[in-house]
């Protein structure tokens, strides 16, 4: 009995050895999604430190390089004084993105024109926009796109439309013009014309 209890004793204490001596680990390349880089998002085994903030996360899309000063700085600042590291120099950071594209952009126009009876619904809008390489990094979260208004009047060829992308501070605005594209029946391939019988005359 007194065997098993010096082995339970001894678990425990292998136990709390390990959770002490576990320090959180750096890591040399991380991907977030928020704007904030916490101490989770640096380190394995954060534990208790894990939510707060260590720095403002780049842009969607993009990278940024924080050297091994600064990662040691800001930890001392909010009570991580030690951490382990393998040799790591410089942490790479990168922000997830969602690519907005002028698909995209039309598609919220053209919602917006048929829910609001602006256009018919048989009717298809056939946006072609003034920038023809319109591409936006948005944050990587469930809506990264909102169209905030569009500008146009039944009648004319062109439109003015503002979007709030994730992630930048200010809004978007695009322009362009508008084809309204009607379904109509047309023949699937050319028929022979019949012959021509002049009318019968009678004497």
């Amino acid at each position: 009995m007194n065997l098993m209890k010096t082995f339970a004793v001894a678990a425990l204490f292998a136990s709390l050895s390990t959770s002490v001596l576990a320090l959180p680990s750096l890591r040399e390349n991380v991907v977030v999604t928020a704007e904030i880089v916490t101490v989770g998002d640096m380190f394995d085994d954060a534990g208790a430190l894990a939510e707060l903030a260590m720095f403002r996360a780049p842009k969607p899309g993009t990278t940024g390089i924080v050297d091994l000063g600064a990662v040691t700085h800001a930890a001392k600042i909010i009570g991580l004084t030690e951490f382990e590291n393998v040799g790591i120099a410089r942490v790479r950071v990168s922000r997830a993105a969602t690519i907005i594209d002028q698909t995209t952009l039309g598609e919220l126009i053209t919602d917006d024109l048929i829910n609001r009876g602006i256009v018919a619904s048989d009717v298809t809008p056939q946006l072609y926009f003034d920038k023809s390489d319109l591409s936006f990094n948005a944050e990587a979260v469930e809506q990264p796109v909102r169209l905030i208004n569009v500008r146009y009047m039944p009648g004319s060829s062109s439109f003015e439309a503002r979007f709030e992308i994730a992630g930048t501070d200010l809004p978007v605005d695009v322009a362009g013009r508008i084809d309204l594209m009607v379904e109509a029946p047309h023949l699937v391939a050319p028929r022979p014309a019949a012959p021509f019988s002049p009318p019968a005359t009678s004497r």
